[in-house]
């Protein structure tokens, strides 16, 4: 979890960068996603998948980063 300092770094970060979205490489933390949800920020995981996946084969893991993708880009 960052530290309250990373924290106010971030917020004036989004200040002159306004943000809508974190890509994150691996499920973030739900106390983190909390957080940046109540700055207006949200998450969406694209998974590399440098390893073996957990839970999905490759295939199907590298099927799901385009869909990632789409909700955070949107059509353009």
């Amino acid at each position: 979890m960052p530290d309250e300092a990373m924290w106010q770094e971030l917020n004036r970060l989004i200040r002159d960068h306004p943000a809508k979205w974190v890509i994150w490489e691996g499920v973030p933390l739900p106390r983190i996603v909390t957080r940046l949800e109540s700055l207006g920020i949200q998450s969406v995981v694209f998974d590399p998948c440098a390893g073996t996946p957990s839970q999905e084969d490759f295939l199907s893991t590298m099927k799901m980063n385009p869909v990632a993708l789409k909700i955070a880009y949107g059509d353009s």
